[in-house]
């Protein structure tokens, strides 16, 4: 089918070219269209030559260019919402390109002119950009981002429809669009695609901040020239080209506040710098940013058992609380970014050079107090860790304006690092730490179990240490070639053509070194590499057994403050420093042994993917507008990853021992896929439009999960393989979208989304190896686990609906003229299979006297991190001098992890979220704004689904910060 479509696509490209012949003599017109008072751009505003299909929208930098027009009079007309409608005669010649600029006035309200302000501007402008757009998309533009109280660019792309949060520190570091993770989406910049910045080929959008960008667009529905690699959707950065008119610069310096530490010395700042050169022929831009933010957090978790089997007359099994860990973490994030942006225009096009990067760097300590009822131990972690993400792009391309159409082509090279360069664990551990006369024998929960234990700090010891390192880096090199043809059959038909070709060659490798021992023994070393040893009066204590005993370790100094909202008391906490420095002066290099377990997860990949399409738009008038096309993707991989047998990772055996082998292993794989996408538009008046969608996108496997890996555990019989014959995730997704729009209304949008996924990868945990021969596994591994990704073999399936409302309220009476408002709803469902293995053993009468027996099964659950229901409001005053925003946002209720049962199922509660923007401009260069983030301290929590009984709660604190802004 999709070969016939392919086919199809070129028979009709054949026609139209036999049909230009007729139009050889056809005319253009060019120009910009501008606010006629501000003289700004207006990108997506539609021109279009009245009584005829023919016509363009503006872009970026407001420019237009209708081609292929026959000779004669014409009435040119302009729209764009929120501003008067323009209508201009304009007589079309042969071979002659027509130059035509616009100036709009923003509309009037009983007479009176409506002066536009900067977040009804922001608003207009991704009102007409999105519905310019031939797909289903939602945008943000430039003015709202930097209207918005957002720290980084996941928070903006948060506010669309359909899109909620993943958090990290406080803050958004990945969005799941459609209820789809975001190991199912994609992000670019400039539409040249990030790498990932972990190994689920997922990008961390925390370290983009807000003021480098342009715009944002979030694709849901693709089209054949764009990679297919997205399910849930595509989200795109824009970073600008510099602006005509000369010199232009903006600053802005912010310092802030966090609640949940009471610290100040917070701060943000950034730069953006433009200018053209050479009778505007080259444009320079630069943008930079430095920011520095506490994102400390208050962390409870606890582990459930069940007790015994649900009886009759119960609902649900007895539970007892196994374990509790109350985790304070002290963290720095800093952030830096900077790009530089050249464009030279030629006669009939330009040349862009792009270079993007971007750091952020986590450093800080994390201090737990473990209770753990099993073993009746109570443990004390200190963990001091450093780690940096950085991601480059740099990208080369060209846009070249023919007669007969339009060429685009580009060159780019991306990379992502992420690394630890240090991570150091030390725990200290009490014996016989419970009251067990306290705890019940089933139904108790985490207080109970921490209110039973003695905390006993004057027994409590040195225990182990680790020290890890682990750095991942993948690098894209990318070219692309696009050609887009004009055509015009009649004048009631037009559209164009358009075909390309696309190469990706991405590498990517993972490294990690793993150390650690059992540091509970009699060394004398210990007190001399202390950095009180020596001092008078220093008395360096231990246990009976000789160990050093917690106390040496003990901060003073540390103070948890209103530890969990004052639910939990933290207890003392461990002194990084000298922990750190018994590490470096002694640990590291005279305890430690290497662990060679680590390696098993080292790999290194090389992935090519070849791509090719062709599409047309067809416009039969402004009724109706057709977008059929067809793209094919090969994609070969090249693995090599690790195999080995480890019997204990506590201890490193010797290198002449089989339990030490490591070594490489290596595998390929190749498939092609063909994914047909159709796009219809179809206006039934001028102040509505119904669009549909069908198309096919595709997931391709993590990385990791393909790697020809065999990794074998003897200490808990655990026998974990990779997958290179692991098939890619497809989905056939349908969309139906119907909007309003007008000068008063703004932008009402409403419709839903279905979506069918087939071979959705999972990891299978829980099948015993019961027959190795039969079931094509070596002897050996008879009675291990099997650990292993799969291609689930139901099909799964998302569906949901939107709603979105934009609108300013110029049209109310006196002071309530400046509202501005911003409003959208999604609510989602789903249904996936997650296959489930467990074990069975029954007693019988003849030897083995046990029978035992694998069950393969499934259950039945929503899509992992979907959440039921996503809301956003945003309400904005603009008056004069002053702009304030007050925003919420709402996350239902998300599955986060589904266990073998119902009862380890882990949900999300329901999150809301209120922030504030303040802003007031002395001058007309000169601003002052204040943000105030999670104004009701909301924190993030996870619930068993049946106990209820809380598994994880986070609390944040609220921030708030005041700045300057300075733009000439």
């Amino acid at each position: 089918m999709n070969k016939n479509i392919l086919i199809a696509l070129f028979c009709f490209a054949g026609v139209l070219m036999m049909s230009e012949l007729s139009y050889s003599q056809s005319g253009e017109i060019s120009g910009t269209v501008k606010d006629a008072v501000t003289g700004e751009a207006l990108p997506g505003a539609n021109v279009f030559l009245q009584g005829t299909a023919i016509g363009a929208a503006t872009n970026l930098e407001g420019k237009y260019l209708i081609r292929k027009i026959p000779p004669g009079k014409y009435t040119l007309r302009v729209s764009f919402i929120g501003y008067k409608q323009k209508e201009v005669e304009i007589q079309v010649h042969p071979k002659e390109t027509e130059k035509l600029d616009i100036t709009l006035e923003y509309d009037v309200v009983e007479g009176q002119a409506v002066v536009i302000t900067a977040q009804a501007e922001g608003q207009v402008a991704a009102i007409n950009q999105q519905l310019r757009s031939n797909t289903i998309k939602n945008v943000v533009s430039a003015e709202r981002i930097m209207e918005l109280p957002d720290v980084n660019a996941a928070e903006s792309v948060g506010r669309l429809p359909g899109i909620s949060i993943k958090r990290s520190g406080g803050e958004g570091s990945t969005v799941v669009i459609r209820g789809l993770a975001p190991t199912y989406n994609a992000i670019t910049i400039n539409g040249s695609k990030v790498p990932a910045t972990s190994d689920d080929r997922s990008v961390n959008l925390s370290m983009i901040s807000p003021e480098m960008l342009e715009g944002i667009e979030v694709t849901k529905a693709l089209t054949a020239d764009q990679d297919a690699d997205a399910i849930g959707g595509t989200v795109n950065f824009k970073i600008a080209n510099a602006p005509t008119g000369g010199f232009h610069s903006s600053f802005r310096f912010q310092g802030g506040y966090n609640n949940l530490r009471d610290e100040y010395g917070q701060y943000s700042g950034s730069f953006n710098l433009s200018n053209r050169f050479l009778n505007d022929k080259l444009g320079i831009i630069v943008t930079g940013n430095m920011s520095r933010n506490r994102r400390d957090s208050d962390t409870f978790s606890a582990g459930y058992n069940i007790t015994r089997e649900k009886r009759e007359g119960e609902e649900m099994a007895p539970m007892a609380c196994s374990n509790v860990n109350l985790v304070y973490i002290d963290q720095i994030r800093e952030r830096a970014g900077f790009s530089l942006i050249l464009d030279y225009k030629l006669p009939n096009g330009k040349i862009m050079m792009n270079t993007f990067t971007s750091r952020m760097d986590n450093d800080g300590n994390t201090y737990t107090n473990q209770y753990i009822e099993e073993s009746n131990w109570h443990m004390l972690y200190f963990n001091g860790q450093e780690s940096q993400t950085d991601i480059l792009s740099s990208s080369l391309s060209g846009e070249h304006n023919f007669s007969f159409g339009d060429l685009d082509w580009s060159l780019s090279r991306n990379s992502s690092l992420a690394r630890t360069p240090f991570s150091n664990e030390i725990s200290f551990k009490e014996t016989g730490a419970f009251d067990q006369t306290l705890i019940p024998n089933e139904n108790f929960g985490p207080q109970v179990l921490v209110n039973a234990a003695y905390n006993n700090y004057d027994e409590m010891f040195l225990y182990s240490g680790k020290f890890r390192t682990r750095s991942g880096i993948e690098k894209d090199y990318t070219s692309q070639l696009n050609f887009k043809m004009p055509y015009t059959i009649t004048n009631k038909i037009a559209g164009y053509i358009k075909f390309g070709g696309k190469y990706l060659n991405k590498e990517k490798e993972r490294d990690t070194n793993y150390s650690k021992r059992r540091l509970d023994t009699n060394n004398s070393e210990y007190e001399e590499y202390h950095t009180g040893y020596g001092t008078p009066g220093f008395d360096f204590e231990k246990s009976v057994q000789g160990y050093p005993l917690v106390s040496n370790y003990i901060d003073n100094g540390f103070d948890p403050g209103n530890f969990l909202d004052g639910a939990y008391e933290f207890g003392p906490g461990l002194n990084g420093d000298e922990l750190n420095y018994l590490l470096s002066a002694f640990l590291q290099d005279s305890l430690y042994e290497f662990i060679s377990e680590t390696n098993l997860d080292d790999y290194e990949t090389l992935e090519k993917i070849s791509a090719g399409y062709i599409m047309t738009e067809i416009n039969f008038g402004r009724f109706l507008m057709l977008l059929p096309g067809v793209r094919y993707e090969y994609t070969e991989n090249d693995m090599t990853g690790r195999k080995g047998w480890i019997n204990d990772d506590t201890y490193e055996p010797d290198l002449d021992s089989v339990d030490s082998y490591v070594a490489d292993t290596t595998a390929t794989s190749t498939y092609s896929n063909w994914f047909p996408m159709i796009h219809a538009r179809v206006r039934p008046a001028k102040w509505c439009d119904l669009r549909l969608a069908y198309t096919e996108t595709i997931s391709r496997p993590r990385l990791d999960y393909k790697l020809p890996k065999k990794k074998v555990s003897g200490s808990d019989n655990i026998v974990s393989f990779g997958r290179p014959d692991l098939a890619p995730q497809i989905s056939k997704n349908y969309d139906l979208f119907l909007s309003f729009y007008g000068n008063d209304l703004g932008l009402l949008t409403c419709g839903g989304f279905y979506k069918e996924i087939s071979d959705l990868i999972y990891k299978r945990s829980g099948h015993k190896i019961l027959n190795a021969e039969k079931e094509g596994f070596a002897p050996e591994l008879q009675g291990f686990l099997l650990d292993q990704p799969e291609n689930n073999p139901y099909e799964a399936r998302v569906k949901g609906w939107e709603v979105e409302w934009q609108t300013r309220l110029h049209w109310l009476p006196g002071l309530l003229d400046g509202f501005v408002l911003n409003a959208n709803y999604t609510h989602i469902w789903s249904e996936t299979r997650y296959p489930r293995s467990f074990v069975v053993q029954e007693k019988i009468k003849e030897f083995p006297y046990v029978l035992t027996t694998v069950i393969d099964t499934f259950r039945v659950a929503d899509m992992l991190d979907q959440s039921d229901n996503i809301a956003n409001i945003s309400l904005g005053y603009d008056k004069g001098a002053l702009s304030a925003r007050l925003s919420m946002l709402y996350q239902g209720k998300t599955l986060s992890g589904v266990g073998e049962r119902p009862e380890w199922d882990r949900f999300t509660t329901d999150l809301v979220r209120w922030d504030l923007s303040v802003k007031y401009r002395l001058t007309s260069q000169l601003s002052f704004f204040f943000n105030w983030n999670n104004i009701s301290n909301e924190p993030d929590e996870v619930y068993q689904e049946q106990s209820r009984f809380i598994t994880s709660q986070v609390f944040y604190g609220w921030t708030s910060d005041f700045g300057i802004g300075y733009t000439f």
